[in-house]
């Protein structure tokens, strides 16, 4: 566990930050985003080695769980269902297909040095100066109970995306023809 949280976090460097908008679901790059956690889904199957496959696990839940953090899917779920008010967390879906293909979801757009600037000493007086634009990170994103009501909503919305990846990965693996992928994924020897 402790190699794939560490695999996760890994993908906030700075390095992961800068022109890689696929591995946090931002700038609207839904198929680029879908596309990698594919790819990861499918090193997970096809390595032998656990220390890759956590790694690759890792990575793939990060940009996963971003998707509920870093887009309006929260909102237009909380819409569909009739508010704050007439909602709780524990009931959103995050596997609904019909908001996963909505023509109206978006995904924030990160723009480093711009929206650097909202983190910065005096930002409150930048930010009175210079509002962030709707579409920005900064407006949208999801990343800490200080960002409102929605934010438990996009906390159960990832831990069911990263339960039904884990199920996706054991399925591949179980489809393999290598004994003991299973267990050698869950550090157990076969």
């Amino acid at each position: 566990m402790a190699a794939v949280i560490a695999a996760n976090l890994a993908q906030d460097s700075l390095q992961n930050l800068l022109g890689h908008p696929e591995i946090h679901f931002d700038n609207c790059a839904f198929d680029a985003a879908r596309a990698r956690i594919a790819t990861l889904r499918d090193r997970v199957a096809a390595s032998s080695d656990p220390a890759q496959q956590w790694r690759a696990f890792g990575a793939l839940t990060h940009t996963a769980q971003d998707f509920y953090s870093h887009s309006n899917y929260v909102a237009l779920w909380v819409e569909r269902h009739g508010g704050y008010e007439r909602t709780r967390p524990d009931e959103i879906d995050g596997l609904d297909e019909t908001l996963l293909s909505c023509p109206e979801l978006r995904t924030a757009y990160f723009r480093f040095w711009w929206d650097v600037l909202y983190h910065l000493p005096g930002r409150s007086i930048f930010r009175r100066l210079v509002p962030p634009r709707p579409d920005s990170h900064e407006a949208m994103h999801l990343d800490g109970p200080e960002r409102g009501p929605a934010f438990p909503y996009s906390v159960v919305a990832a831990e069911q995306r990263t339960r039904f990846e884990y199920e996706q990965a054991l399925s591949l693996l179980r489809g393999r023809v290598v004994e003991g992928a299973v267990a050698r994924f869950h550090d157990k020897a076969p």
